[in-house]
């Protein structure tokens, strides 16, 4: 048994974090995650328990995303001059973004896919060198108005997340920087019972916002979903690609 198939196993029946103990590294644990859910998957959008994933992959079309769990489905569309990229992805196709306006949205049933009070997000992205160092990258944006908005983005090398309901801002920025010119899973999770927002980048700690900050439900459900820029935040320098991105139902409730 090669090194690949016993990592598939391992996957199967112990999942990413048996596959970490026995020494796999990230990059190998996100492949056989791929290979058992979506890069052979269009048709379903794999077995994993999510609202909404955008992969590239989906058998309608690129601008099309997963929705329920593979259950439905939600036609997007390319804003600018986004492309869809496969020489750079990671697992199937990607977003290439470059411009302020380039994007891939979503503006119908959306209100279904982010809960008024908590829940989770995760995204795969790769950056030029100059993005990490000096620019800006941004990730995704919900918003239904400037009073209830989700926004996440890359500025100097961190993440920066903002929760915004019911026009009470909370803000993190972290003190971990996303690597360069790699694939990097980065983690959101926001919570009003908890009182709490947080990120987590790669297999580093999450780093949540002070609790003093009072996470507010939003007032209105978000109408608008973008992955790249949005309405709120459109400035991108230097050229970035994002793939695998889904919302989650609940707190903290990732699939692996």
């Amino acid at each position: 048994m090669d090194r690949r198939e016993f990592l598939l196993k391992a996957f199967k029946f112990g999942g990413a974090m048996a596959c970490a103990s026995l020494g796999f590294s990230m990059e190998e644990i996100a492949w056989a995650k791929c290979t058992g859910y979506y890069c052979g998957a269009a048709s379903s959008g794999g077995g994993d328990s999510y609202l909404f994933r955008w992969n590239g992959d989906h058998a309608s079309g690129t601008s099309y995303a997963y929705t329920n769990s593979g259950g439905g489905s939600a036609q997007g569309s390319i804003g600018g001059a986004a492309v869809i990229d496969t020489t750079q992805a990671h697992s199937g196709n990607a977003v290439q973004i470059y411009d302020e306006w380039d994007y891939i949205g979503w503006s119908s049933g959306v209100s279904g896919f982010v809960s008024t009070s908590e829940g989770s997000a995760e995204i795969w992205v790769y950056a030029d060198a100059e993005a990490i160092s000096s620019g800006q990258v941004p990730l995704f944006e919900t918003e239904y108005k400037v009073s209830d908005y989700l926004r996440a983005r890359i500025v100097d090398g961190v993440v920066s997340f903002v929760h915004k309901g019911n026009n009470v801002k909370v803000a993190l920025a972290t003190t971990t920087t996303v690597p360069a010119q790699t694939y990097t899973r980065i983690r959101f999770r926001w919570s009003v019972t908890n009182n709490l927002i947080g990120v987590q980048i790669g297999a580093n700690d999450w780093e949540n916002d002070s609790d003093a900050d009072a996470v507010t439900a939003f007032a209105n459900a978000p109408t608008i979903l973008r992955i790249g820029p949005g309405n709120l935040d459109y400035t991108v320098d230097y050229t970035a690609y994002i793939d695998d991105f889904e919302f989650i139902n609940g707190y903290n409730t990732f699939n692996d």
